[in-house]
């Protein structure tokens, strides 16, 4: 029996790093509200552990797919678990992160069945950008046609440095994604000296004096953005799973595209050789593998763009990784169900968050 939970504010709980902490408004909304999620890759046995069960219900059904799963809040589950001591329990949520560990626990999730303090330290230390940079993105920008680069900087003196040299550069957050935590920075010119406008400054210092660094990146002429998901069993063996390719209107993201494998690889290989795309994926799981060896058991994700240069198309391997899953899981968990339909998955706001999904008869 697995326990399967919805934490979208797994990456603002990682840069906390604290058993106990009050996420944003709009983070808790879009778990109360689409908390059923994980009920489209949940099995039989599975419970998902959501905030108001009626309402997850309700959520789900307008999906019109057919369940397998069992919803239930946290005092069910704590009857379960204690009607069900002597059976295995594995815990799966969203993201690994401390507040999920504890919320867990409370529920009646034994320690033994629960990630060590090892484990849990090993995975906020790989969600770190910085780590991605050195493991990942320099061995893959060996390749041809590939390009990218990120920095690591301390203190803003370093910053003002580097930007007084590269004019304009993005700037992330170190446990960050999905474009939370990143701001486009540029030197301005208000004086003879140049400078980094003040709310700016006063940004980068916060981001410094809260997760210890800031990751620096060029700022690239962007044409399309897309992931990889994979899964590690934790024992040394990574499985490609998927791609994610977001849907766009005018370079504005929309959404999720739902739609066969062979079709979302052929409209990449429309710009990026098909051969080049599988070399990158062997080598992620083929790098990956032992870092993830007894530390990791999961989804993960890993962003990805395609960068126009000199009218040259080229590859930015590795944006980002996600070591969660990721809504690119959820599309690929959708389209297992829809196929051979298309469609585009998103997530609207009207009073509360919905889970949209609309089938179209051809993707542009």
């Amino acid at each position: 029996m697995k326990i399967l939970l919805f934490n979208p504010e797994h990456d603002i709980a990682l840069a906390t790093n604290l058993k106990q902490f009050t996420p944003p408004r709009a983070g808790r909304q879009l778990r109360h509200d689409l908390g059923f999620l994980p009920m489209l890759w949940a099995n039989d046995e599975d419970l998902v552990l959501v905030d108001d069960i009626e309402k997850s219900w309700q959520g789900f059904k307008e999906l019109n797919i057919l369940s397998k799963g069992t919803l239930v809040d946290k005092h069910l589950l704590k009857r379960l678990l204690s009607d069900n001591q002597n059976r295995v329990i594995n815990a799966e949520p969203w993201g690994w992160d401390m507040p999920v560990w504890n919320e867990l626990n409370n529920c009646g999730v034994s320690i033994d069945s629960l990630p060590t303090s090892e484990t849990m330290d090993c995975i906020r230390r790989i969600s770190h950008r910085s780590w991605a940079t050195h493991h990942l993105l320099d061995r893959l920008t060996v390749l041809p046609r590939t390009l990218g680069t990120a920095i690591e900087l301390f203190d803003i003196t370093e910053v003002e440095r580097l930007l007084s040299t590269k004019g304009v550069v993005v700037m992330k957050e170190p446990w960050s994604s999905s474009g939370r935590g990143v701001r486009r920075m540029s030197w301005t010119t208000t004086n003879s000296k140049g400078g980094i406008g003040l709310a700016q400054k006063n940004w980068i210092c916060n981001v410094i004096s809260r997760q210890g660094s800031i990751m620096t990146e060029p700022y690239y002429n962007k044409v399309m953005d897309f992931g990889m998901e994979f899964e590690s069993d934790g024992q040394g063996k990574v499985y490609y799973v998927g791609l994610s390719l977001f849907a766009t209107n005018h370079g504005s993201y929309t959404g999720n595209v739902i739609d066969s494998e062979d079709n979302k690889m052929r409209r990449l290989s429309e710009k990026i050789p098909f051969s080049l795309l599988e070399e990158v994926k062997n080598n992620i799981c083929e790098i990956l593998r032992e870092h993830f060896r007894d530390v990791y058991a999961g989804p993960f994700g890993i962003d990805m763009m395609i960068v126009q240069e000199n009218e040259r198309y080229l590859l930015h391997p590795c944006v980002e990784l996600n070591l969660r899953m990721t809504m690119g899981h959820v599309a690929l968990a959708l389209s297992q169900r829809m196929l051979p339909q298309k469609g585009i998955m998103s997530i609207n706001y009207k009073k509360s968050y919905h889970l949209n999904i609309e089938t179209v008869a051809e993707l542009s």
